[in-house]
Order: C-alpha cells, then sequence, then structure tokens
C-alpha cells in the first residue's frame, strides 16, 4: 500500500478500535489480564506479580525468558508508588536492572521496553500508552504527512517521554484525547496491522477498506 492511499483519520481509527475484540481472541486475552491486575492490584507480592507477568508475557509476546527473575525486580523496584503517581520513569524502573541477558555473545540484559509499557498500562490505563513496533512504525509514517509533531525518528521512539508524547499529540491533533489511551492504543494498532498488511480477519480488513474509501 502506497503512503498516498492512507491517511490515519479519526474516523479510521474509531473504526479500528471497535474492531479490536474480533482479532484472534484479542478481547478475551484483554479482559484476563484486566482481570488478574485487578485481582493483585499492588505488586508487593511475588506471586500476584509473576501472574500477571505470565499473562502479559505469554498474550502479548513480549519474549521474556525468565519470567521469575521479572517478577522479582518489580517486587524489588517498589513501582507501586510511581504507579499512583504517573511518573513515567516507572518504564525505565521495569524495562532494564533486570539482569535478564542473551544466551549470545556478550550477554547483553534485555530491553524489556515493550513489556515494560504494557504491564504499566495495565496498572493504569490513563496514564501509560502501550509501545509496539507495528504502531511506532505507523505514528512516525503519520507525523511525516499530517505534522502533528516535531520530527523524530523510529528510534527516538525508544524513549517514553517522547513515545508518549508522541501519542498525545496525535490525540490532540485528532480530537481523540478524551477517548483514553485504551482505545487510541487498540486502534492505532489494528490500524497499523491494516496498513503493514499483517494478518487480519477479512471482515476487519474489509471494514477498514471501506472507511477508507468513504
Amino acid at each position: 500500500m502506497s503512503d498516498n492511499t492512507f491517511t490515519l483519520t479519526r474516523s479510521l481509527l474509531e473504526a479500528a478500535s471497535e474492531l479490536y475484540d474480533a482479532i484472534d481472541g484479542t478481547g478475551i486475552a484483554d479482559k484476563a489480564i484486566r482481570y488478574a491486575f485487578s485481582r493483585f492490584p499492588t505488586n508487593d507480592d511475588p506471586v500476584g506479580v509473576c501472574i500477571k507477568a505470565i499473562l502479559v508475557n505469554t498474550l502479548y509476546q513480549t519474549a521474556i525468558i525468565n519470567i521469575s527473575r521479572m517478577a522479582s525486580h518489580i517486587v524489588e523496584k517498589n513501582i507501586d508508588p510511581k504507579l499512583q503517581a504517573s511518573d513515567i520513569s516507572v518504564i525505565d524502573d521495569i524495562r532494564s536492572g533486570h539482569e535478564i541477558r542473551t544466551t549470545k555473545g556478550k550477554r547483553k540484559e534485555i530491553d524489556f521496553y515493550s513489556f515494560a509499557t504494557k504491564y504499566a498500562h495495565f496498572h493504569m490505563p490513563s496514564s501509560y500508552p502501550i509501545y509496539d513496533n507495528l504502531v511506532m512504525r505507523l505514528v512516525t509514517e503519520a507525523n511525516r504527512k499530517m505534522k502533528f509533531h516535531e520530527r523524530f525518528t523510529q528510534s527516538q521512539l525508544l524513549d517514553y517521554s517522547i513515545y508518549k508524547s508522541v501519542i498525545d499529540s496525535l490525540a490532540q491533533h485528532l480530537g481523540i484525547v478524551k477517548w483514553g489511551y485504551k482505545k487510541i492504543d487498540q486502534g492505532l494498532w489494528v490500524c497499523a496491522k491494516y496498513r503493514y498488511q499483517e494478518k487480519l480477519p477479512s471482515d476487519v480488513t474489509q471494514r477498514l477498506k471501506h472507511v477508507i474509501s468513504a
């Protein structure tokens, strides 16, 4: 699909967000994670944290190779005060310092950025937008066309303060701030899968094509 045939609009995002639950059981997975986070709202219980981390890692495929170590790390970091304060530095607290390392070469510590944003989001959906590789591509491309934010590169979005400001600027530009991050995240994810020709149910694809061509 060429750049000229795709524009991120409010109507497209709204349609995409409404179709989120129709994609590969995403709705059920989302409800399962939210149930676990409501059942274990704090992060001082290693068992509760482990259950939440397992669900996020499994259902969102965040590739954590040592869940028990990540759970221990989260408990050790005492992240609840930062979550309650909507402090975005909690993302860096979770994503690094866990000492989960690669198995090759210099055994570099793995950056679990995507997991960290998802884990924080499910605790405080109104404060933390979810980072996703496809969404990163989509908003970078959209900004070149729509210019809703100062210029940035994809690599700069690995800084969560920049990523969050980009999502906020897009929401302001499209007049969807009141939607909240949950709906915005889901709409962006579905649009990104469509834009980059990831597998979608045929009825979802047809619905999005209809909105785009309207």
